[in-house]
């Protein structure tokens, strides 16, 4: 079996206030959604390109995302593309 090589990364003060200014954007609240806020913030800051997730209601969202990624760019980060696998594996088909 192939081994995985993973980081676990510390929710820094830096990834909060991202995770803030996507909550502050979207109007989404932050006790129940604190958690995807983190997860996809400390993606970004940690230069991740992409996040995988079926987590419709918050992650995997035409609304929101448009909403991360102008907060990402407003902080001096780069956009992050938010997928389902589905429509991940599609495109690396083609």
């Amino acid at each position: 079996m192939a081994e995985i090589k993973y980081a676990i990364y510390e929710n820094t003060q830096e990834i909060r206030k991202l995770a803030r200014s996507y909550l502050s954007k979207t109007n989404l609240p932050e006790e129940k959604c604190l958690a995807d806020a983190l997860h996809i913030a400390n993606a970004v800051v940690n230069k991740c390109n992409v996040i995988l997730s079926w987590n419709f209601s918050h992650m995997v969202n035409e609304n929101f995302i448009p909403k991360f990624n102008e907060a990402n760019r407003e902080m001096g980060y780069n956009d992050i593309d938010i997928l389902t696998p589905e429509t991940f594996l599609k495109g690396a088909a083609t």
